[in-house]
């Protein structure tokens, strides 16, 4: 969805955009029109950020583009990111053992189990090399690169438990719609709040974290009311956002 020439916000300040889906092209690269709006944007007072369910690990294809932007609403508001000074603002986690949880269900539903720090992202390697399972194939050659591969998911389980407060973000990237559905049924006792994402993916943050939170804090901090505030995205976990601005 690119911008183009002649993208003007009017009385607006902020913009919020969605990557996968909105912003990036099909190859998951910026078009060059929308980075040449961003900037005339930017020249001309406007703060323009980033509202995605990556982290920093899966951002790292564009540390070029980081440069066009101010900040980053990152892991589904997880976590925000300033790119211009390169240090995280804020960043909400799992709790242990919700995270242990989600884990349990992921192993018995035979999902791909993704887990998100801020600046890392771990699963099983057998599962990364293998993505078309999990309806997940497009993704795969930037999960190869960025992903840290552990040996199975007793590993993911130690290293949630060597350092839990690292924990943003737990994906479970299903081998079906229909163990999606499972998932949720088996998660949705607990205190978290839930999205879906591409075709299999059930993506999980503490309870309370939206995209929509990540906003409202980065908008706080910047003293910039939510009414000067527009979003634009295309999937479930971008309906908050797009309520609350």
């Amino acid at each position: 969805m690119p911008l183009g020439e002649g993208f003007y916000m009017g009385q607006y300040k902020i913009l919020f955009l969605d990557m996968d889906g909105t912003t990036l092209k099909s190859d998951h690269s910026f078009p060059a029109e929308t980075l040449a709006a961003i900037d005339d944007m930017r020249a001309n007072g406007y703060k323009v950020c980033l509202a995605t369910g990556r982290g920093m690990a899966e951002l790292k294809d564009y540390e070029q583009e980081q440069a066009h932007l101010d900040y980053g609403v990152i892991m589904s508001g997880g976590a925000v990111h300033d790119f211009v000074n390169r240090r995280t603002l804020f960043a909400k986690p799992l709790p242990l053992d919700v995270s242990l949880e989600i884990i349990d269900v992921g192993e018995r539903e035979s999902a791909m189990v993704h887990i998100l720090t801020v600046d890392e992202a771990y699963a099983p390697q057998q599962d990364i090399y293998a993505m078309e399972n999990f309806l997940m194939k497009t993704y795969e050659p930037m999960y190869r690169r960025f992903c840290r591969g552990v040996k199975n998911v007793d590993e993911l389980r130690e290293l949630v438990k060597k350092d839990p407060t690292k924990i943003i973000k737990i994906n479970l990237y299903n081998r079906s719609p229909e163990r999606r559905e499972q998932c949720r049924e088996s998660l949705q006792h607990l205190p978290i709040t839930y999205a879906y994402a591409e075709k299999t993916s059930f993506e999980v943050s503490a309870a309370g974290v939206t995209k929509a939170t990540g906003i409202e804090f980065l908008c706080d901090y910047l003293n910039i009311d939510l009414k000067d505030a527009v979003a634009i995205g295309d999937a479930a976990n971008d309906k908050e956002m797009i309520g609350a601005v």
